[in-house]
């Protein structure tokens, strides 16, 4: 509840602030770092070769999108906003048959798609913890 009403203080003060002023107060918005919520997949072992691929495709594709969302920070769009909410469902809604440990992963991610995808109504909104 604190992290809803301390979002829509800091976008009341987004409408009036400088470009500076946004970014101090972005940090006031609760974002989960993806760094970290990577671990999860990065500590899977795939027992099966098909395992193995499965894992690093979803790394592959992990990374490419966080890269797409740093892109976006500098240049963010609506448009581009819909199109990276589409695309992290296609990334994460995924389930993989026989892969018990990485379903479990992809759930994580959807669980926490609203702190994760934070940067899409607030650019200045850091992807990863500093300590990263």
């Amino acid at each position: 509840m604190l992290g809803s009403a301390t979002l829509a203080w800091t976008l009341t003060i987004d409408n009036r602030s400088s470009v500076m002023e946004r970014s101090q107060l972005a940090i006031l918005v609760h974002a989960l770092c993806w760094v970290h919520r990577s671990l999860s997949l990065r500590r899977l072992n795939g027992v099966t070769a098909q395992q193995r691929q499965e894992i690093e495709e979803v790394q592959d594709a992990l990374w490419a999108y966080y890269r797409e969302l740093k892109a976006y920070q500098e240049q963010p769009t609506p448009q581009e906003s819909e199109r990276l909410e589409a695309r992290f469902d296609e990334i994460f809604g995924q389930r993989y048959p026989h892969h018990y440990g990485l379903n479990l992963v992809m759930q994580q991610f959807c669980a926490h798609k609203d702190e994760l995808m934070r940067v899409l109504d607030s650019p200045p909104v850091p992807l990863h913890a500093q300590c990263c």
